[in-house]
């Protein structure tokens, strides 16, 4: 999809969007909003993290490539005595292809290795700084019309930032997603949920202009606007999110943008809910090596038609090879998946190789 044909597709998108009524809440949870359909977010699954002992996490987290998944950085690691660690790995699940939690119909696969960025840490007032994460899969993941991969505006990060820079200034909304609780109260000071929701929902939030997330989020210290958190309020004042749909995937039009993040949640719904995109980690994290190198070796365009994600020239889809392997503690280094060609792109394939073989029959007149 072009720019052009994008920009108007943001348009019509702010001026439909402005009949619908629907709430939703997030930390992870949406609270309002309706159930999602059958099919409408195949990109989406739920992360079981299991810690040590018997007690386990629930997150939501986005398929990369048939190997690869992406969530927030939280949703894997923990702090025990002040330590950092991973989730016990082996004993951690996704589930794919359902709107259920655990459900038999889902497609199952274990955790294999898990990567996080090595500034991740606590933040002085709640959450972590560089809370992101990408896990790969034991088994690949069958794509079909219930599981399908992310689909990215742009695997450049700067066209990837100024895209949505765009769309904020055009004023579009955005979906959020997950299976978050329904209710809440609060007990102490803390807040108590009912548990995950055994139902995905969805609802539409409104982002935030920079300027006005970046003087809401903090001291520069612990202020992760500058690597691209953005802010978000929910479309129906006094519905906001809670603890549970962390790491679940940000919508916006066609693409996906990022995730969901921690964050301080307020039960009054006034103050916005804090996602981190992609552009970040476009790179080290979801496709390594990628940018605009136009040699081979899975990087760049070369990337875009054979491996990895979709993105916006791809349309998203295709079946890509694995991504990149990290290590546990967040050092690991990843590779570029290889895939089969994206149907997309395969008239301009033709075309191109047409004009090449037209090139070298009239060199070959010529001399």
């Amino acid at each position: 999809m072009s720019k052009f044909y994008f920009q108007i597709f943001l348009l019509i998108l702010t001026i439909t969007v402005t009949h619908v009524s629907s709430g939703y809440s997030g930390y992870g949870k949406i609270k309002g909003g309706r159930a999602a359909r059958s099919g409408e977010f195949p990109f989406i699954g739920h992360l079981v993290a299991s810690l040590y002992g018997n007690t386990v996490k629930v997150c939501g987290c986005a398929l990369v490539t048939v190997t690869k998944i992406v969530t927030a950085g939280h949703c894997v690691v923990v702090w025990e005595g002040g330590q950092r660690q991973t989730v016990n790995i082996g004993r951690s699940r996704v589930y794919f292809g359902t709107l259920y939690l655990l459900a038999d119909d889902a497609q199952v696969a274990k955790l294999k290795t898990v990567k996080y960025p090595k500034d991740i840490r606590k933040r002085k007032y709640g959450g972590l700084m560089h809370d992101y994460a990408t896990a790969e899969l034991v088994t690949a993941l069958q794509l079909n019309d219930r599981v399908k991969l992310i689909a990215l505006y742009s695997t450049d990060k700067d066209e990837f930032k100024n895209g949505w820079d765009e769309m904020v200034a055009s004023r579009a909304r955005c979906t959020l997603i997950g299976w978050g609780s329904s209710s809440y109260k609060i007990v102490n000071d803390t807040i108590v949920t009912s548990g995950p929701n055994q139902f995905l929902k969805t609802t539409i939030a409104q982002p935030w202009e920079e300027q006005r997330c970046q003087d809401f989020s903090g001291p520069p210290r612990d202020n992760m606007v500058p690597f691209g958190q953005v802010c978000l309020e929910g479309v129906t004042r006094g519905e906001t999110t809670l603890a549970g749909d962390s790491g679940s995937p940000l919508l916006c039009g066609d693409y996906v943008w990022g995730v969901a993040t921690s964050m301080s949640v307020d039960t009054t719904g006034q103050q916005p809910m804090q996602y981190l995109l992609h552009w970040h980690y476009l790179n080290e994290f979801l496709f390594a090596n990628t940018g605009k190198k136009k040699d081979g070796g899975g990087s760049g365009w070369f990337s875009s038609w054979f491996g990895g994600g979709g993105n916006k020239d791809s349309g998203g889809g295709g079946s890509g090879g694995s991504g990149g392997s990290g290590g546990s503690d967040g050092s690991g280094e990843g590779d570029s998946g290889g895939g089969v060609i994206s149907s997309s792109r395969c008239p301009e394939i033709s075309f191109s190789l047409f004009l090449l073989i037209l090139f070298l029959v009239q060199k070959q007149e010529i001399y």
